[in-house]
């Protein structure tokens, strides 16, 4: 069987960014000034003593053969136009970079019949909470504007991915460049007005052309089925945004923040109203309302309410591990301060370290 090769020009070098290293790579060489620049795209993928052929075809065809380590790659000497560099292809394991390639090799390793148990044993249905948990620890390094974590959470959110798309391979559905070509096509269709002849000068024109678009690929001929097309899975704070969202863009909207607050203290007065009458159905109806009437309010501002109930719920547990802090400080239990205790150390956490940076 042959493995995999790939042969590139020397006119090539210069447009290559990573090469697969389990491929038998083969690169035509002219001038010993292309060498350098090749061999920092090589040790991309490569470690320093990978090893390399060196073939030279001179004019009296005496092919010479040399192996070196790919770091000494400079001293390859005299060329002429007929030399080139052999790479064997090499364990997967061995490589120092990697491409997206080498991820749906190692998934189909671990999908294999010699593969992971674990993995071999996957669904569509049984990665969703993964998809979830990985798209949300994404988010929290974004939030702490770590690039380590972000690139790595990143990863992992792909290997999701790659996970789905091996599954439908093996059925036999799909692979991942029906994934890749799908996206590429939506995003060059839904961009006219960077690869056609579409004039879009505001953000604002793109979002609705983007919509229409998307209505027109998937069928939807009234504004309703676009609110329906709206995932029910999402959260239901960034589902309301979202339905409001594309409700507003065909006119049904307040014309001012003032009214979305009158519609804010209307919903607060009507749960009150039901609140203490027992009627759980009623309460549930009126609170729902409520909620939804904050979602607006955060629409008109540009907040995304599912971020702002996040932080929120982050600041409470700061305060909260203020006040267990000082707790254990005073060699006290929390269940044996009163509310006023807790209360007074929470404004003492405030005054201390949130009203100062609002300053």
């Amino acid at each position: 069987m042959f493995s995999p090769c790939s042969f590139f020009s020397d006119k090539q070098t210069e447009k290559i960014r990573y090469i697969d290293g389990q491929q038998t790579n083969i690169i035509h060489i002219s001038q010993i000034a292309t060498l350098e620049n090749l061999k920092n795209i090589l040790l991309k993928t490569y470690n320093n003593s990978a090893k390399v052929l060196l073939l030279k075809v001179p004019s009296h065809n005496k092919i010479t053969i040399k192996k070196i380590y790919l770091n000494n790659l400079e001293q390859f000497g005299n060329i002429n136009n007929q030399a080139y560099i052999v790479i064997p292809s090499t364990d997967i394991r061995e490589l120092k970079g990697y491409t997206f390639e080498n991820l749906v090799t190692v998934m189909k390793i671990l999908r294999g019949e010699k593969g992971c148990p674990w993995d071999r044993q996957q669904t569509h249905d049984s990665l969703k909470q993964y998809l979830i948990e990985e798209t949300y620890e994404v988010l929290e390094a974004i939030d702490n504007k770590d690039d380590r974590r972000i690139y790595d959470e990143l990863g992992d959110l792909l290997l999701q991915i790659v996970f789905h798309a091996q599954i439908a391979a093996e059925e036999g559905r799909f692979t991942w460049r029906h994934v890749i070509t799908a996206i590429c096509n939506k995003m060059i269709k839904r961009h006219a007005h960077i690869f056609g002849e579409t004039q879009l000068d505001t953000a604002q024109q793109v979002l609705q052309n983007w919509e229409k678009i998307k209505k027109r690929e998937k069928g939807i001929n009234t504004h309703t089925q676009a609110l329906k097309d709206v995932p029910k899975n999402l959260p239901a704070l960034m589902r309301s945004y979202k339905v409001q969202h594309k409700a507003a863009l065909v006119g049904f909207d307040w014309d001012r923040a003032e009214d979305v607050f009158d519609k804010i203290e209307e919903e607060l007065r009507e749960l009150k109203s039901v609140y203490f009458q027992g009627n759980y159905g009623k309460i549930n109806e009126e609170i729902g309302d409520l909620l939804f009437a904050v979602v607006n309010a955060a629409r008109f501002a540009k907040i995304q309410p599912e971020l702002a109930l996040t932080d929120t719920i982050n600041k409470f547990i700061r305060r909260f591990q203020y006040i267990e802090d000082k707790a254990v400080e005073n060699n006290r239990q929390l269940d044996q301060m009163d509310i006023e205790e807790m209360d007074s150390l929470w404004n003492e956490y405030k005054d201390l370290y949130e009203n100062k940076t609002e300053e």
